[in-house]
């Protein structure tokens, strides 16, 4: 069934499917939809097509995978989409309301460090992860000036 929502649907919207299937514990949906091709970051231009919060203490819709397994806490999925899948670890992520942490912006690496997950930080800053990182609203005015 994951199979075929997958393959039939749009970019933005697998990758929606993936970092949703992120936070949960079994993982296989997560790997099902992995093994279809999906893009396991957003674009920057994809942001424009949808609202920065869709609703008050409602998850941002594109929040990137990578975030919301560092959310979830799950150290052996975090380092698939990096080593396998060429996942950034310098993201930036805004409007995650669910979850144990106080911030709902930042960087991953600043996600990690506030959930104080340690084999993820280190994971993290051994594959170049910054404290600081631009975000794609940054970027996009950059191209505009």
């Amino acid at each position: 069934m994951v199979q075929l929502l997958v393959q039939g649907s749009e970019r933005t919207i697998r990758t929606r499917t993936l970092s949703m299937s992120m936070e949960q514990v079994d993982d296989r949906i997560s790997r099902i939809i992995l093994a279809h091709g999906c893009a396991v970051e957003f674009e920057d231009s994809d942001h424009a097509m949808y609202p920065c919060c869709d609703r008050l203490d409602t998850d941002y819709s594109l929040i990137a995978p990578i975030v919301r397994v560092i959310n979830a806490g799950n150290v052996d999925m975090v380092r698939l989409l990096v080593n396998e899948k060429g996942a950034s670890v310098n993201v930036w992520y805004q409007g995650l309301y669910k979850s144990q942490s106080t911030r709902l912006q930042g960087s991953a690496l600043q996600l990690a460090i506030d959930l104080g997950q340690m084999d993820i930080i280190q994971f993290l800053r051994d594959n170049g992860a910054q404290e600081e990182v631009e975000s794609w609203w940054t970027r996009w005015f950059r191209t505009w000036t």
